[in-house]
């Protein structure tokens, strides 16, 4: 972004790869979450304490089948039909580096995948136009 600034490309779209940065930068962190329990995370279930719907998402808090409670809580596989003492699965990273999640719906990760490439294309596209007016303009 600063390149851009500096060779005058324009403030539209200086602000477009700005903002598509931001986006892929909030995004990858999920996908990659996601990719990693996939690999190496392990499924369990789990015994939901309570449900509850904030923010346009139903929360579940867990615990396991010896009691602990899990401490963050899941809101895949957490819907309006899920209620106290039933179980749902959850998926974890045995080495804990990573957050327990709910166990994705099918469709779920393929879905945060393509966002992630959307976005990545479409950077590398509003970029490369950027570069292109930059050389365009210093000669």
């Amino acid at each position: 972004m600063l390149y851009l600034l500096i060779t005058r490309v324009g403030r539209i779209l200086t602000a477009i790869v700005g903002a598509l940065g931001a986006c892929l930068a909030l995004v990858v962190p999920q996908v990659t979450a996601g990719a990693v329990l996939a690999q190496r995370g392990e499924t369990t279930e789990v015994m939901v304490t309570a449900a509850s719907y904030e923010s346009d998402r139903y929360f579940c808090t867990v615990r396991q089948d010896d009691g602990t409670a899990v401490a963050a809580r899941l809101w895949r596989g957490c819907d309006a039909s899920v209620d106290p003492g039933e179980s749902i699965g959850m998926v974890y990273d045995p080495e804990g580096r990573i957050p327990p999640r709910g166990i994705a719906a099918p469709g779920d990760m393929p879905s945060n995948w393509a966002r992630g490439v959307v976005l990545a294309g479409l950077l590398a596209l509003a970029g490369y136009a950027a570069v292109v007016r930059s050389v365009r303009r210093g000669g």
